[in-house]
């Protein structure tokens, strides 16, 4: 689904918005915090994570997906469905059910100024 993201708003969220700079005359005491699961020393009081989250949540999560929208319109004729083909997948790669609990978290940033 890659080439189906909004752009540049997926590359913005992806890379936590590390490029984007708020105008300093504008904004003063500026705190970013990162959390990156796997890599990030210490939780953030925004990290989000769930330790059932089934395939069949995987599932309904990517129908929120702008990009699997976009790919259902330009490639989802002929009852074709990247949700399902993504996640049948993992299932058969893995071993999977619909009911394999996952343990996931996800990516959270923050930035806090004053105007």
């Amino acid at each position: 689904m890659g080439p189906c993201w909004q752009q540049p708003g997926k590359s913005y969220l992806r890379n936590f918005c590390r490029d984007i700079k708020l105008p300093t005359d504008l904004f003063s005491d500026v705190i970013k915090i990162d959390y990156v699961p796997m890599k990030s020393n210490k939780k953030t009081a925004f990290q989000i994570a769930r330790d059932d989250y089934t395939m069949a949540d995987f599932r309904k999560y990517l129908y929120s997906w702008s990009a699997y929208h976009n790919w259902q319109q330009k490639y989802g004729g002929e009852g074709k469905n990247i949700a399902d083909m993504f996640v049948g997948e993992l299932k058969e790669e893995f071993g999977w059910t619909d009911d394999t609990k996952l343990r996931v978290e996800w990516g959270t940033f923050y930035i806090l100024a004053r105007k």
